[in-house]
């Protein structure tokens, strides 16, 4: 059996789950978790899992997306830093985002970071079927060519095209910044219940 702390991938099948952790299980309660990190590309249920993770232990969620990008508008490097600066700090937070680059802070003080780690076709699928649900019921607020921007942007995170540091990352640099942290990462490849997730990952 492995023991908590070997830097060595097992996978643990399910039906409807399918996880890679990089020790067995949590070394600790479900109460003890107050800080959680989310990481993930676009279409891979970063949102839905940071929601359900705060209804679950009672946590506030917040999105980078706001923090990089408050009212649309892009926050410069500087105020992001202090911004993830403070954030860190606090007691209780679920965090989720695809930023790696200057996310550091809360990826030293998290209990638990989750990287959502599922494949292209399923990210890509889930990106179409997002805009095009919500266009039927009329909140889609993205639009065309954001989704547009979206798709590329996957294609540039699987592929590890490398961009603007500050705003994109890739698959591969998701992996490398997340190494130090192994010992409280789980990687996840498919998930569709969250609960069962929690029985598996936490004793």
């Amino acid at each position: 059996m492995l023991k908590i702390g070997q830097v060595r991938l097992i996978g643990i099948k399910y039906t409807s789950l399918r996880i890679n952790l990089w020790y067995t299980k949590l070394a600790m309660p479900q109460t003890n978790l107050k800080r959680i990190y989310i990481v993930g590309p676009s279409g891979s249920g970063k949102t839905t899992l940071g929601k359900f993770l705060c209804a679950k232990f009672s946590l506030p969620h917040i999105e980078l997306d706001k923090i990089a990008y408050p009212n649309q508008k892009e926050k410069p490097l500087e105020k992001r830093l202090s911004a993830v600066a403070r954030l860190a700090q606090q007691p209780k937070w679920v965090t989720e985002g695809i930023y790696i680059n200057w996310t550091s802070a809360l990826m030293e003080k998290a209990d638990l970071i989750i990287w959502l780690d599922l494949s292209y076709k399923k990210t890509l699928f889930r990106v179409i079927k997002r805009f095009f649900v919500h266009k039927l019921r009329g909140d889609e607020k993205f639009g065309l060519k954001r989704t547009v921007k979206f798709i590329a942007n996957l294609n540039k995170y699987y592929s590890n095209v490398k961009g603007d540091p500050e705003k994109q990352t890739t698959r591969a640099e998701t992996k490398e910044a997340l190494e130090p942290f192994r010992k409280k990462v789980v990687r996840i490849r498919e998930i569709k219940d969250p609960e069962k997730f929690l029985s598996v990952l936490i004793p």
